[in-house]
């Protein structure tokens, strides 16, 4: 029974992860659609004022953004 349950709590880890991609995916594309050229700028300004908050999460969150946004406009989609 515990076996099962801790594959159930990596399972939900992994899912959580391709959820957060997702979004961060998303959110990049609706970021680039926007505000074109300035959106990668805007992400990594966004990333730089969290971190200095020390909102370390919310900036790693944005920085993940911003190499999306990096990867969006270069065609380097993993």
């Amino acid at each position: 029974m515990v076996r099962i349950m801790a594959m159930d709590i990596v399972n939900e880890a992994k899912g959580d992860e391709i959820m957060e991609t997702v979004k961060i995916a998303e959110y990049a594309r609706a970021l680039l659609d926007a505000h074109g050229d300035k959106a990668e700028a805007e992400a990594a300004q966004k990333a730089s004022a969290l971190k200095a908050e020390g909102k370390a999460g919310e900036a790693e969150q944005w920085e993940k953004v911003r190499k999306t946004i990096h990867e969006l406009r270069s065609g380097h989609v993993s």
